[in-house]
C-alpha cells in the first residue's frame, strides 16, 4: 500500500520526481527531485502522503487505537545532495538498506551505529 501511494504521487505530480526509494519495516528512504520552480513545499508533499496513507490504513484495516497517532512519526528528514558523490553515496544506502535493517536507527533491536547513516547525517 505505502509503496503504491508513494510512487502514484509522482505519477500524479509533474513538479516533482522520484530518483530511488525504499520501503522499510517502519518508514521509507526516498530521494525527490524538485523539477519546476513552481513545485509546492516538499513539506506539503510528505504530509499528503502521511494524511493519505493513514486515511487509507484506517479504513481498511483493524487495529489497536493507539496505531492511529503512530502510523507516521511527527516530522521527516530531508537533506540537500549537493553534489554526485553524495547522490551516489545515498543511492547505495538506500538500495541496500533492507540488508542493512539490523544497523537502522529505527529498528528497536539494532545491533550497532551505522557509519554510513553517521557520514549521511553529518553532511
Amino acid at each position: 500500500m505505502v509503496s503504491n501511494i508513494w510512487h502514484n504521487m509522482f505519477m500524479i505530480n509533474e513538479s516533482i520526481q522520484e530518483d530511488q526509494y525504499i520501503v522499510m519495516p517502519n518508514h521509507l528512504h526516498s530521494i525527490v527531485l524538485i523539477v519546476k520552480d513552481n513545485a509546492d513545499t516538499l513539506g506539503n508533499y510528505i504530509g499528503r502522503f502521511k494524511s493519505y496513507t493513514t486515511h487509507l490504513y484506517n479504513s481498511q484495516f483493524q487495529h489497536d487505537d493507539k496505531l492511529d497517532k503512530l502510523l507516521w512519526q511527527r516530522n521527516y528528514y530531508d537533506h540537500i545532495i549537493i553534489n554526485e558523490v553524495s547522490l551516489l553515496k545515498i543511492r547505495d544506502y538506500i538500495a541496500n538498506n533492507p540488508a542493512r535493517w539490523f544497523l537502522d536507527k529505527e529498528n528497536p533491536n539494532r545491533t550497532r551505529k551505522d557509519d554510513l547513516e553517521e557520514w549521511i547525517e553529518s553532511l
